[in-house]
């Protein structure tokens, strides 16, 4: 059976340290449980300055190590083709980064593995300017799809705040929540029975309609006051005096 000293010298090939015999210079060591193995440079028997540490799945690390751990400057390749190129700090993504996937790229600031700070998200269907927080837009941010354009507050994920909305069926600028119309703000409604309105909102529905409906060029305008905050639509040309 072989001894404790001769089965490390078997998982290591290196430069050794004269006096202690530890790992010391440029070596390759396969860990117990042969998941990792890394190949790089080594200080007092510890992983320490550039290297590679690579995984049984195809996933590798490249870059710097500071006392054992990875931090610094790296690469951090994913067995799934995803890549991250950047920061990290203590073997998590931190600091400035780039991540990239086929469902998306990333470039912005990162705290630990979390897109956190100012960023841009792209995807295949929109993009996101602004700042993130744990993964999520949060704070001001400049939304772009073939769906609708946003420009204004997130909080979490969620549209909240002041923006303004943009789309083919409609224009909206004032106070959102939750996703929602909620407050004060200016709808310009499209289509063919296009109407504008000012005013509150609450749950994306107008609270005192005033509408202002234009009809063959000409503006018609008409008001219905509703205690059930249900919005009111339009249906046809002609002025309506009821729900």
């Amino acid at each position: 059976m072989a001894s404790p000293n001769q089965t490390q010298k078997d998982r290591y090939k290196g430069e050794y340290q004269a006096l202690n015999k530890v790992r010391h210079g440029f070596g390759t060591y396969i860990y117990e449980n042969s998941f990792f193995t890394y190949e790089g440079q080594w200080v007092n028997g510890v992983k320490e300055g550039q290297g590679i540490l690579k995984m049984k799945d195809g996933s590798y690390y490249q870059g710097n190590f500071e006392q054992g751990e990875i931090q610094g400057h790296g690469e951090f390749h994913y067995a799934n083709g995803s890549m991250y190129v950047g920061e990290f700090h203590q073997g998590e993504k931190n600091g400035q980064g780039v991540f990239s996937s086929p469902a998306m790229t990333y470039e912005g600031q990162w705290y630990l593995n979390c897109m956190q700070g100012t960023g841009i998200l792209q995807t295949p269907t929109y993009r996101i300017e602004g700042t993130f927080l744990q993964h999520k837009p949060h704070g001001h941010c400049n939304y772009y799809s073939e769906e609708y354009n946003y420009i204004g507050e997130f909080d979490k994920g969620k549209r909240s705040g002041k923006g303004k909305y943009e789309s083919q069926i409609e224009d909206y600028e004032g106070e959102f929540l939750d996703d929602k119309k909620h407050g004060q703000g200016i709808l310009v409604k499209k289509g063919e029975n296009p109407y504008y309105y000012a005013g509150e909102f609450f749950q994306d529905n107008p609270t005192c309609i005033i509408f202002i409906y234009f009809c063959a060029n000409k503006q018609t305008q008409f008001q219905i006051r509703s205690s059930t905050r249900r919005t009111y639509r339009p249906k046809s040309k002609k002025r309506r005096t009821s729900y």
